[in-house]
């Protein structure tokens, strides 16, 4: 695995007080399966997808669970496929566990409060349908952005996923079921049922990634 975390990922890390890890998901099975415990190796070999790239993006994100919290710790699924760390043998989940894949790009952020990340390669198709998972309203915050409308309307995609996975837990259902706003100063938040939380933006060349906190 490849290390994507530089300065400014840290010191985002660090302000919003989360653990991040960013990898660039190559390297063989083996090497991934290097910092997972034995106990978790024995579970994953009987819980992993076996298409090849599902296979991969879960084992990348296991590996990185296990560097950040410790090789004791791995991943469950609720009920509803939301991934979760906990200890082998346990449904007890430790913290919010939230997690992204994109092509080879694997994102994990830990906190002991709710969070959401997603992380998307970079694409024209949000742009192409902005109307399909934007309201109306939120339409307007494609031109407010400083960036294109192409690389805005990925932002906004990226920041209603982070949203709904910040929410899901407390409700929200759908993408429809959260509001982006943007003050004057340029932030941006997510709404749903009364509940505000923050959204932050990592914009580069080849992906885009979202934080919500």
């Amino acid at each position: 695995m490849t290390d994507l975390i530089n300065d400014s990922l840290r010191q985002i890390a660090d302000t919003m007080n989360i653990r991040l890890a960013l990898r660039l998901n190559t390297g063989s099975e083996a090497e991934l399966l290097q910092p997972i415990s034995g106990e978790w190796q024995k579970i994953y070999a009987r819980s992993l997808p076996t298409q090849p790239m599902r296979r991969r993006e879960r084992l990348c994100a296991a590996a990185m669970v296990a560097e950040m919290l410790g090789s004791e710790y791995g991943i469950g699924h609720d009920d509803a496929g939301r991934p979760y760390a906990c200890l082998a043998g346990s449904a007890q989940a430790v913290g919010c566990l939230t997690v992204s894949h994109s092509k080879a790009f694997v994102a994990v952020g830990w906190s002991d409060t709710p969070l959401g990340i997603d992380l998307e390669c970079t694409t024209d198709r949000p742009l192409r349908l902005a109307s399909r998972f934007l309201h109306k309203d939120e339409m307007p915050l494609i031109d407010r952005l400083p960036y294109s409308a192409q690389t805005a309307a990925l932002m906004l995609w990226t920041a209603k996923e982070a949203a709904f996975k910040r929410f899901s837990r407390q409700g929200a259902t759908t993408l429809s079921d959260l509001v982006l706003q943007m003050d004057d100063e340029g932030q941006t938040t997510a709404l749903y049922d009364g509940d505000t939380a923050s959204l932050t933006f990592v914009v580069e060349e080849e992906w885009t990634m979202c934080l919500c906190v």
